[in-house]
């Protein structure tokens, strides 16, 4: 009994210093008040599919299938009804890949315009050349074909390196070399943007205000 009450003690304890502001960051007010069913703002869409019975997820990888879906909004309508006619109800659609480019429309992170695909046994970039909101179109498509679309994120990613090149916003901007992950390896603590063999460049969180758009 005093094992469980040290517990709830110690729990009560942490939520309420969550719940504190922390200096070096931007608290949004809007964050004290979370939306509820019934708040005028809330984002749900009425037209999302309704689910009876169990869900069945896809999950849409940005890099394997940019070469199919990048430039081609046939090619999403005609695989969401595909999908559809599997029996799957969802679709998980990767929208920031290890780049940290984004595949929606955003005033903040930059637009996703190549990525390093793996094509007839090898690696070689696919760009994309069409402007039309990638998110938006496959939730336009999902829906019609009676599909919900939720969106995957990739959080602390920015920047991807290959043998092909380096692409995402720290190697855009070798300025802000200091938000990205420091690994420690057998040689010591190393920027991972300094390590040759890393694979993607990693954004952390600093003491910056993270609430407000990238300095770009």
């Amino acid at each position: 009994m005093k094992r469980f009450l040290f517990l709830l003690g110690l729990n009560c304890l942490l939520l309420t210093a969550c719940a504190q502001q922390v200096d070096g960051y931007q608290w949004r007010e809007a964050w004290d008040h979370p939306q509820g069913p019934d708040d005028p703002d809330d984002p749900d869409d009425p037209d999302v599919p309704e689910i009876k019975g169990k869900a069945r997820y896809i999950w849409v990888d940005a890099a394997a299938n940019f070469y199919y879906y990048a430039n081609d909004v046939a090619a999403i309508e005609a695989d969401c009804a595909r999908i559809a006619e599997m029996g799957f109800t969802d679709i998980v659609l990767d929208v920031r890949p290890t780049s940290g480019d984004v595949l929606f429309t955003s005033s903040v992170a930059p637009a996703c315009r190549k990525v390093a695909a793996w094509i007839n046994g090898r690696y070689r970039w696919v760009e994309r050349t069409e402007n039309f909101d990638y998110l938006a179109q496959f939730i336009l498509s999902g829906h019609k074909a009676g599909l919900r679309v939720n969106a995957g994120i990739n959080t602390m990613v920015g920047g991807h390196h290959s043998t092909l090149g380096d692409v995402g916003l720290l190697y855009d901007h070798p300025e802000l070399k200091d938000w990205c992950a420091v690994d420690n390896l057998s040689g010591g603590l190393t920027n991972s943007m300094d390590d040759a063999a890393g694979r993607t460049g990693c954004v952390r969180r600093t003491g910056r205000d993270c609430a407000g758009p990238l300095p770009l």
